[in-house]
């Protein structure tokens, strides 16, 4: 069996709170929901290192 990996990197350029963030921290609930509900879902990598 064979798996093909995508990978999306991003670096924040400004805090989480930060009022520029607010619709993308709205709405990331929802399309985690979507994604781990879809059928080629297969994992989620979460770092919780930053984390304060």
């Amino acid at each position: 069996m064979s798996f093909l990996a995508q990978v999306n990197i991003a670096k924040m350029v400004v805090e989480i709170d930060s009022p520029i963030m607010e619709d993308y921290v709205t709405i990331l609930d929802h399309i985690n929901t979507l994604t781990e509900a879809s059928s080629g879902f297969s994992k989620k990598i979460i770092d919780h290192s930053r984390r304060g």
